[in-house]
């Protein structure tokens, strides 16, 4: 998990003033990947309307996650199955909270 964080906090330096702002973010990614491979994940994050929004997630499903677009997603974008509304849902890991 360390090598997926470095080469993740790498590939995004670009995208802040600093190093360690790079690897915060980079490590929040991976963490919440995990936790939502393990099993159901609670966390929240804040939406872009600016609302605060508490989720229960996993990657855990039945069902595949099926793209209706041929680009490929942002680094910044964590897709997850919300076990609460049963829906696939995306989210900006920059807007983490906890």
């Amino acid at each position: 998990m360390n090598s997926k964080a470095l080469k993740l906090a790498h590939k995004i330096k670009a995208n802040f003033s600093t190093w360690s702002q790079a690897l915060v973010c980079a490590w929040a990614k991976i963490k919440l990947q995990s936790k939502l491979k393990a099993g159901v994940a609670s966390f929240s994050f804040i939406k872009k309307n600016g609302e605060i929004r508490e989720a229960l997630g996993t990657l855990l499903f039945d069902t595949p996650y099926i793209s209706t677009s041929t680009r490929v997603s942002p680094w910044h974008i964590v897709k997850f199955f919300d076990t609460v509304k049963n829906a696939w849902r995306s989210m900006d890991i920059r807007t983490l909270i906890k």
